[in-house]
């Protein structure tokens, strides 16, 4: 059976778009204060026990993933940018 997402969660991947690739800053600013509404209106997850660690296997060789190696966040998320990942030679 195939599901099809809300239209909240189709929203909230067109304005990841927006913020990623739309170079008028007001226009970004908008686009994230409704992202964070979307956010707020629709509680997809419930914090029941804080910084557990995710497991999330990459390879070595997997570039552009220093920030979440820094904040020790091992997981993807709609603003993680994976289609900017890059193998090193």
């Amino acid at each position: 059976m195939l599901w099809k997402p809300i239209p909240a969660a189709k929203r909230v991947y067109e304005l990841r778009d927006i913020i990623f690739s739309t170079p008028s800053e007001e226009e970004r600013i908008k686009a994230g204060k409704e992202l964070f509404r979307l956010q707020a209106e629709n509680l997809w997850v419930i914090g029941t026990v804080a910084q557990t660690p995710t497991p999330f296997v990459y390879s070595k060789r997997l570039g552009n993933i220093s920030i979440a190696e820094k904040k020790n966040y091992y997981t993807i998320n709609v603003l993680e940018a994976a289609e900017q990942w890059f193998f090193e030679e």
